[in-house]
Formats: C-alpha cells, structure tokens, sequence
C-alpha cells in the first residue's frame, strides 16, 4: 500500500510504497502517450459538488476511512525505471555505418535501427511506514544501498554513492519538510480532524479527463492542491513539495495512474514526477543516477583505486558533465581517473566535461566542485582535451549537422597536486561546531546584535593532508 504523497527527498533519495507496485518515472520522449478517450467513457464535472462532497466520494473511491485507519504500517517495494536508452545505440549504429555506408544509408542505420536498443535501468527500492508518521527509504545505486529513516521528529540518512559513508542527521530543514508527509492515508482521508480546510478552487483536465481541483490549507498554513478524476473520484494528480533546481524552489506534481484493488484499497500502480520548468518529468536527475551508477561501475571493473563518488549533475542535461571524487594514492593517478571517465562505455556517449576533484569535495554539490576547479587546478596544466569523441546527433553546438555525432571532451584535474599533497594550504571553511560556540558567546565577546546566519560549513569530516 502507499501514501501518494511526495516528499522533498534530498540528494537523489526517492520515495516508493508497499504492495507489489512499482515506481516508474520515464522520461517524457519514451513514456508519455495520449490514452484516447471517448466520449461516453469521459464526464462532465458536476460543478454543483461542494468540497466536502467531492471529498466524500473519493474517500469512498479510495476504500473507505474505516478500511484505511485499519492499517498501522505500510510496506512498499518495486523498481524505478529510468529514462530511454535508445539514443545511445541510435549513435552507436551510425558510426558503424560511416565505416561503409555513404551518406543516405547512415541516416537511415541511425534513424530506424533500434533493434540494440539496451533496456531502461531499474533502480530497487523499499519504502516502510508506521504510524504516526514514521518512514524507512532504502534504493539501491551503483552497488550501493542509500537508506533516510524518519521517526516523526528526527531523521538520518545514509547516502554511499555520494562519498558520504557516515551516517548523518537530517538538517533542521530537512526535518521541517518531513512534517506530516508521512500520513499513510494521506491528507484528505479525516481532513478535518486534522485540522485541515479544503476548497474547491476550479474543474480542469488532468491528462484529457476533467478533474476537480482542490486547494488544501494544512494545520501548519501550507498549500497544497490535488485534483480529483471528475468520473472515478480517485485523485489523480498531486502538488509535491517544491524542489530546488537550478538555483531556484520549482512546483513539483505527481500524477498518478492504475489504479488497482490491494486488500480493499485502490492504489495507483504507476507515478510520474513532473517538475515546472522542465520536460514533463525529472529524466534529468534519474539520467544522471543511471550515468553516475555505470561510470563508477566501469571505474571499479577496471580496477581504478580510490574512487569516493561519481555524480553527473542533472543541471549538465544528465549526461554532459561526470565528477568524480577520489582519494590519490599515487602520481598520475587524477589524469588516469579522468581519461577513463571520459571513455569508458559508461562516460564516453555524449559528455564533454569530466572533472576530477579530492574526496574532501562533494562530486554532487556544484558550488564545492567549481571551487576546487578554481582554486586547485591549474588551466595551463590542468586541462587535456579529447577530439572526435562519442557525441550525439541532438547536440546543438556541433555544427554544420554533419559532423555529428563526432565531439570533444573537456578533462580538468581539479585535485591537488599529488607530489605536494603534504605541504598544501589546507582548507580554510568555517566550520559548523565553531559557529555555534562563536553565537553561544555573542554577547560575552562584546558583539552587538544577533550573530549573522551562515549555512555553509565545512562538510569535510576526514583527515586533511596539508
């Protein structure tokens, strides 16, 4: 069984259910289809509803309050499908062609030959939840298990793939968004007796379907919308906690699809993820997962040593950019990591820039990555280039169009240098601990005011050499 709730999960951590469902977000241009209803399978929104009637219905739709405050604990299991891999055989084919083929011939290999097409990678995951508002999300990635445990107050998580082998608390914020999200029979089922007021703002299409679109005000003062199927009263599109993207706190929705009868419940089988400003779902991070996941694969296969993270941010398109973290155990070793990156079968389709950073760098947190570029690379000596690369035919920056799918890699050693590992400035961030006795002692040190508020610490907790 699930909750249809969708939290703000940090650093690439999904949420999932129980039951025998599974989680497919797939990107728009392999998934998203339009279903063609007719007209006597479609119904006009009886606008003549109230609120607390349309509530009524889909609590009914959904299996009766009485059936959902008998369950104390939820269980979801399943497997993320990500993204399309056609592309990449797509491009593969064409080169293959140009060996042999003249001009016409390779547009056809590369435009109708999908029969090597590799399957979309599925990601395991486990969701448990128990009341009040408990929850344990396990996924696992690239070999690795991440696991983010709620008790209803406070929370831990683990994240291996990210070089963060320790276990760490939840920021006070992370905490925060975690309120009341955990809700196993989610927000409408006995709204009121939590406090919450419900509002029918509007009747519009979900998905080709009218649908009636409630504005939930919680007991905290949130917002949050979901829209009832105007037929089925089962609520098929659902307002996420809002992510940060690109700088800047996006509108996230979850729609919700196929339905089906689990112990007297109806449960949606499949859910979609869609992002405001982005193609109609987040392929860009479950890309850059997937990507993450081979490269290190591919790294590990090879026998690389002193690998910590690889990340391919989501921002970079999902595959135009790999950084790895990794920990130098020898001379050469950053310039080894960083050309293998660039050409293994898990980095060569399409990326252009592969940055090597230290292990006291974050691979997924771009503001620690562009420091140590800037700060321990060195551009005369620090970037090699690579030419007539694996690229794609949709990349817009190879022009005339005929010279793709040949590109151009970027490799920059953003490591310190290895023979001066011992003698080199070490890092200088405020760190966390210090700031907090710093602002016990405001007043005593003889400063005015209240201490300024700072967010950005050191999250290096190893041992730095220099």
């Amino acid at each position: 069984m699930a909750t249809h709730i969708v939290p703000n999960l940090p650093d690439g951590v999904v949420p999932t259910w129980h039951g025998r469902g599974r989680l497919l977000l797939a990107a728009a241009c392999c998934w998203c289809f339009t279903q063609a209803l007719s007209a006597a399978e479609t119904m006009a929104a009886n606008t003549k509803l109230t609120a607390a009637e349309i509530v009524e219905k889909f609590v009914a739709a959904r299996g009766g309050a009485q059936s959902w405050h008998a369950i104390k604990t939820m269980s979801w299991s399943g497997k993320m499908e990500v993204g399309s891999a056609d592309s990449a055989t797509r491009s593969a084919n064409y080169v293959r062609s140009a060996m042999m083929q003249n001009h016409k011939k390779m547009q056809t290999a590369a435009n109708d030959d999908k029969s090597e097409a590799s399957p979309q990678v599925q990601l395991p995951f486990l969701l448990e939840m128990k009341r009040p508002g408990k929850s344990r999300i396990e996924i696992e990635f690239a070999g690795k298990t991440a696991v983010q445990v709620y008790d209803g107050t406070n929370g831990w998580k683990l994240r291996p793939f990210l070089n963060r082998s320790d276990v760490e608390p939840f920021t006070e914020e992370e905490a925060k968004s975690q309120e009341g999200i955990w809700d196993i029979e989610g927000p409408l089922v006995n709204y009121s007796t939590k406090g919450t007021k419900v509002a029918l703002e509007a009747v519009e299409p979900v998905e080709g379907r009218d649908a009636y679109k409630l504005k939930l005000t919680l007991k905290n003062g949130k917002n949050q919308h979901i829209w009832i199927d105007a037929h089925s009263f089962l609520d098929v599109k659902v307002e996420g906690s809002p992510r940060q993207l690109d700088g800047r706190m996006r509108t996230v929705w979850i729609y919700q699809r196929e339905f089906r009868p689990v112990q007297g419940l109806m449960i949606p089988f499949v859910l979609e993820t869609a992002v405001d400003g982005y193609p109609s779902n987040e392929c860009g991070p479950l890309w850059a997962m997937a990507k993450a996941a081979k490269v290190w694969t591919d790294l590990d296969g090879m026998g690389v040593p002193g690998i910590k993270g690889v990340w391919s941010p989501p921002e970079a398109a999902g595959w135009g950019m790999t950084v790895v973290s990794i920990e130098q155990r020898y001379a050469g070793h950053a310039a080894q990591v960083g050309a293998l990156a660039a050409q293994c079968m898990g980095g060569a389709y399409f990326t252009k820039y592969i940055v090597v950073v230290d292990d006291d760098v974050d691979p997924s947190s771009l503001p620690e990555v562009i420091w140590a570029m800037v700060t321990r690379s060195r551009p005369a000596q620090s970037i090699d280039i690579l030419r007539e690369t694996w690229s794609t035919f949709l990349d817009p920056s190879q022009n005339p169009p005929e010279i793709r799918p040949f590109g151009s890699k970027c490799i920059i050693n953003a490591c310190k240098e290895f023979k001066y590992l011992k003698v080199y400035s070490p890092r200088s961030l405020l760190k966390k601990e210090m700031y907090e006795t710093v602002c016990a002692r405001w007043s005593e040190l003889g400063f005015e005011g209240q201490p300024p508020i700072i967010t950005n610490f050191e999250p290096f907790t190893g041992q730095h050499i220099g």
